[in-house]
């Protein structure tokens, strides 16, 4: 399936550079998925690439 991607922001306004695939999310939900994730609760966790820090 792919991944429909928006035209109005180039990759280079994106601090990371380029456009996020899913496996960026992969960390994530891992950290989230382990007990080392398990106190973490209400907090929304953004894999964004830099774009709400810049």
């Amino acid at each position: 399936m792919a991944m429909m991607r928006p035209k109005r922001v180039p990759p280079a306004r994106i601090p990371a550079g380029r456009w996020g695939d899913p496996s960026d999310l992969a960390g994530a939900c891992v950290f989230l998925a382990l007990p080392a994730g398990a106190y973490v609760h209400g907090h929304v966790l953004t894999v964004d690439g830099g774009w709400m820090a810049r």
